[in-house]
């Protein structure tokens, strides 16, 4: 007579440290995940400001060349448009006559962003007369992981020379 031999039925399931590596994995993946986007997310807000900044000087060089004085002051003679900055922001303001200048526009930077080193004063002459002196301007994150540069040069052409 043959011997019956009766099989136990195996317990199914994941143990405790299959969980475990599993659980450890995950959050390995997870935090690289969020590094990665914390460090997009940084640069998409620089390059947007840049962007900003920009548009603001290209506006400044426009209403200079075109020699467009402001509508809201009595402005008899327009020398230009002047952008000056601070650690983390800029202002825009029209110069006529001397010592007369009358503010445009006033940004601020996100508040992880500065300008590095804090460019002089940038004047954009009328009549495509150029500007003082040619400039550059980086902005940068306070992490420093990143930075966006931006000039212009003695003719006054802003050129967007991007993130570095």
């Amino acid at each position: 007579m043959a011997a019956v031999i009766h099989k136990t039925p195996r317990e199914t399931g994941f143990t405790l440290i299959e969980l475990l590596i599993s659980i450890v994995i995950l959050s390995i993946v997870m935090s690289i995940t969020a590094v990665g986007y914390n460090n997009y997310t940084k640069r998409q807000v620089l390059i947007q400001e840049a962007l900003t900044l920009k548009d603001a000087l290209r506006n400044a060089q426009t209403q200079a060349s075109a020699g467009e004085k402001p509508l809201n002051i009595a402005c008899t003679r327009l020398t230009g448009y002047q952008v000056s900055f601070q650690a983390n922001s800029y202002r825009v303001e029209a110069v006529c006559d001397p010592d007369v200048t009358t503010p445009v526009v006033a940004t601020s930077l996100n508040n992880q962003l500065y300008f590095t080193p804090v460019p002089s004063p940038i004047l954009f002459r009328v009549l495509n007369r150029g500007v003082d002196t040619p400039a550059t301007i980086t902005i940068g994150t306070i992490s420093g992981n990143f930075t966006y540069v931006i000039s212009v040069t003695q003719q006054g052409e802003v050129v967007d020379q991007g993130l570095q």
